[in-house]
């Protein structure tokens, strides 16, 4: 569809434009009936004598380009002639240079509304841009323009700023992008006839302005209220949409940190599947151990309650044993320590008891670990009655549960997550001893290598942990570790928490019938103590 003016060039008017717009037909004949009306103005100008040529060709600019172009050779032409300060186009060229760069500025931030309206189709905006420019033209000639008219244009001005920042959300087609659409339509008609109105009103003669003043003084004014109003109804809307634009980002940025913590704990699942597999842990997981766990406390109560005229530990004997020296002593805050308790069953039971009555000491300090959910810890029960559990079964389950604990972290230790690797990989090319050897003193130097790569691992593993951080290991049954790795087993671990930079507590409980502890062969740093006497009395 096509509508022409007399001679001028036919806007092109599209249906689907005008809807974008939200303009009603009333609303679209006003914009028509303005463009025409701006064509008048410019063919008055053409021929107003109080017009200097300078003038008349910056209102014939018809696009920003033109603008910046124009503003360039009159700054380039005002450092020629800077010291001159002639009359003719020496002093228009001072003249220029004064406003150029506001201009400039003022066009480029009323740009997104003229961008808007040229949505409405060719030749739209064109004619505006030297409209505009004809104002700041009558600006730089204070002399003759009034005050309320100046004020007007200083007013426009000090508005515009900040709706360039907008200019995103003008391009969205929802309900509320397109009222925003034909609130900025509007505010460009009342703009522009302001500026048409305040450009009559300064080149008319001064007899001429003083005799409409009072009638010219009251149009400005309601003109000026109008496009006051449709700006600020434009700033308002733009803030909404502003507003519901950072909630819909945020809420974009949510998801897409969501999707990335996802991939995170992806890739960090993977390279822990990948330690564990190192291991020769592939099908362990924190469920089944837990589980395990639950299924020997259930054990340990059901044989407890066989045996009632014996001494056992329930909730108050435990915590009595918590408030001794020795258990608080291994509590102290910042040191690391090694508690091994030894106890005894009764005489009268101890033959052909499965269970160990103090293994509720460690199971206590499990359960409470655990539930706190907060502090790094790992925890193995030596099953009864097998005997044959060697250190290569029961420390890279420990381990595995620490590694558990900072999966995350190793994201960000690359380095650290690469040497932890080849810890693991050289640990498995040492070949296990054959065999599970009852015999404590049945060891070799193939035994010795492989505790030593075992202990690498545990130093790696370790290593991610800080300073200021404890972490707990609870050794239930060690007396059912094969014979051959008793000693092997404390050493490890009493190495492992002098080597490491975190603090380190192991607790660790014994039947004393399953293993004749030699305390001169424990070599144990002075941060260990050892409790022996923790024989289970009779109630009766």
């Amino acid at each position: 569809m096509a509508v022409t003016h007399s001679s001028e060039e036919p806007f092109q008017l599209d249906e689907a434009a005008l809807a974008k717009h939200g303009l009603s037909p009333a609303e679209w004949q006003r914009f028509r009936a303005l463009e025409q009306r701006q064509r008048e103005f410019h063919a008055w100008l053409g021929s107003h004598k109080k017009l200097a040529p300078q003038e008349l060709g910056i209102m014939t600019l018809r696009n920003g380009s033109n603008v910046e172009e124009w503003a360039s050779v009159a700054q380039e032409i005002q450092k020629t002639f800077a010291a001159r300060q002639s009359r003719g186009p020496r002093r228009w060229m001072k003249k220029y240079q004064d406003f150029s760069s506001g201009v400039v500025a003022f066009i480029d931030q009323i740009s997104p509304l003229l961008e808007v309206v040229k949505g409405l189709g060719d030749p739209s905006t064109a004619l505006a841009i030297g409209t505009i420019c004809g104002v700041f033209v009558l600006a730089s000639r204070k002399n003759e323009v009034e005050e309320q008219a100046l004020a007007i244009i200083d007013g426009i001005k000090e508005r515009l700023p900040g709706y360039k920042m907008y200019q995103e959300i003008y391009n969205e087609d929802t309900e509320l992008q397109r009222d925003l659409r034909k609130r900025t339509v509007l505010a460009y008609m009342g703009f522009v006839e302001l500026c048409m109105e305040i450009s009559r009103y300064c080149l008319q003669t001064s007899l001429h302005r003083l005799g409409k003043s009072i009638f010219v003084s009251t149009k400005l004014g309601d003109l000026n209220d109008d496009v006051n109003e449709q700006m600020a109804a434009i700033r308002s809307r733009c803030e909404e949409l502003q507003a519901l634009r950072i909630a819909e980002l945020k809420q974009s940025n949510e998801e897409l940190l969501r999707k990335i913590k996802g991939l995170e704990q992806e890739r960090a699942s993977s390279q822990l599947i990948k330690l564990q597999q190192g291991l020769q842990l592939a099908d362990w997981t924190p469920q089944t151990h837990r589980a395990n766990i639950e299924h020997y406390i259930d054990h340990l109560n059901y044989e407890r309650g066989t045996e009632t005229i014996y001494e056992q530990m329930h909730a108050g004997s435990i915590e009595r044993y918590r408030r001794g020296p020795d258990f608080v002593a291994w509590e102290q805050p910042g040191q690391s320590a090694l508690h091994l308790v030894v106890a005894y069953n009764h005489d009268a039971i101890g033959y052909g008891k499965q269970h160990c009555w103090l293994s509720p000491l460690a199971l206590d300090v499990d359960s409470r670990l655990h539930q706190s959910g907060l502090v790094p810890h790992a925890t193995f029960v030596f099953p009864p009655p097998r005997r044959n559990t060697t250190i290569f079964e029961a420390m890279p389950v420990v381990l595995v549960q620490l590694l558990r604990t900072r999966k995350s972290k190793l994201l960000g230790e690359t380095e650290r997550y690469e040497l932890l690797l080849a810890a693991i990989q050289a640990y498995m090319k040492r070949p296990t001893p054959a065999g599970h050897a009852d015999g404590e003193d049945d060891v070799g130097q193939a035994w010795h290598d492989k505790v030593d790569a075992l202990g690498a691992i545990a130093t790696r593993v370790l290593q991610l942990f800080g300073s200021t951080e404890t972490v707990y290991v609870i050794l239930d049954r060690i007396d059912q570790c094969c014979a051959r790795d008793h000693y092997g087993l404390v050493s490890v671990l009493g190495a492992m928490f002098q080597e490491a930079s975190c603090v380190v507590k192991v607790l660790m409980v014994a039947d004393g019938a399953g293993w004749d502890i030699r305390e001169r062969e424990l070599r144990f740093p002075r941060t260990v103590s050892l409790c022996k006497t923790m024989q289970q009395g009779c109630l009766y």
